[in-house]
């Protein structure tokens, strides 16, 4: 098992109980996996971001701005 396999595990299981735990909301686990990935070289920036900028992404947040207005 490499190095990076290992962490990804680590990872995964870190997020998987502070969901189920419910330490932290959903959406600050997403961010902190995706900070810790792209932090730890296992993502490059460019990868990590490129989700962002999907149409659906941005129609979704737009919805919810609208939404609390």
């Amino acid at each position: 098992m490499t190095i990076e396999i290992f962490l990804v595990l680590l990872i995964t299981v870190v997020a998987m109980v502070l969901f189920i735990t419910e330490k932290l909301r959903y959406d600050g686990i997403g961010m902190l996996v995706l900070a810790s990935l792209a932090i730890l070289g296992l993502v490059s920036p460019t990868q990590a971001l490129s989700g962002f900028s999907n149409e659906a992404t941005i129609t979704i947040a737009s919805m919810f701005i609208l939404a609390a207005a």
